[in-house]
């Protein structure tokens, strides 16, 4: 299973491209554009409580705060090329609504995500690339409206508490406090629409953050322990271990030798 981290550090570097296997993926959101070309696997993808199996070639545009899973039935290889991109690089001042195309037929645009997975360090040209497949997404694609039903509204606004506020002292009675409802109920919704228990999901967003800061400063381990929200370097590292499958250090060192 690849680990998916977008940086996006400063303004020369907006574009971030990806491309692995397709794998389950819990309900999360992005504070930039996700575009992706899906190869047919046994599965599905949620896009703000709408579902869609992913029979076909697809590609989806995410736009920033939607929300988003994938749930892979069996696993069977399938691939994806992601890319990952900042408003600022389309020069448009408007939002562009998540979209879905699929059925996709035309030779024309899997060559165009290939073209931008062989030209990752032209800039001008990726955007140039995003621009003309967003063209196309718009004529061709299913859009996305921002009405969601309840009970999603409530995990979705709970994601949204967390992915803010991961760094301090929070858990499932502070968030469901802050929501108006009881922690079973946000326990029972979050299991529920999330596919994923709120625990879990506390423990993924603050070890995503530790690899950023892994890969993008050279603050010590335990200062990274402390900025993501655990009281316990003990208890840092062993949950960074079961996750990745080595220490902060060793990840560190690895991608330095990337």
């Amino acid at each position: 299973m690849s680990i998916e981290i977008v940086y996006f550090q400063n303004k020369e570097r907006n574009i971030q491209i990806d491309s692995s296997f397709v794998h389950s993926y819990h309900m999360h959101t992005h504070t930039y554009y996700e575009m992706t070309l899906y190869m047919p696997f046994d599965g599905e993808i949620n896009i703000n409580d709408k579902t869609f199996n992913i029979n076909s070639l697809t590609c989806t545009l995410i736009a920033p705060s939607d929300y988003h899973s994938i749930i892979v039935k069996n696993d069977c290889n399938s691939r994806y090329i992601k890319i990952g991109f900042t408003q600022d690089i389309l020069n448009i001042d408007e939002n562009i609504n998540s979209l879905i195309w699929q059925n996709i037929e035309s030779n024309f645009i899997v060559s165009l995500f290939n073209e931008i997975l062989n030209n990752k360090d032209d800039l001008k040209y990726l955007a140039l690339l995003i621009k003309v497949i967003i063209s196309n997404l718009e004529k061709s694609a299913i859009r996305f409206d921002r009405k969601i039903n309840s009970s999603y509204k409530i995990v979705a606004q709970a994601i949204k508490l967390i992915d803010n506020n991961f760094s301090e002292i929070i858990n499932e009675e502070i968030i469901a406090k802050q929501l108006g409802v009881t922690s079973q109920y946000l326990s029972y919704l979050f299991k529920k629409v999330a596919k994923i228990s709120f625990s879990k999901y506390l423990v993924k967003v603050r070890l995503k953050h530790a690899i950023n800061l892994l890969v993008t400063t050279n603050d010590q381990v335990t200062k990274i322990c402390y900025d993501c929200g655990y009281n316990n370097l003990s208890h840092f590292l062993r949950s960074f271990k079961q996750e990745y499958g080595v220490s902060p250090l060793q990840y560190r060192n690895e991608k330095s030798s990337d």
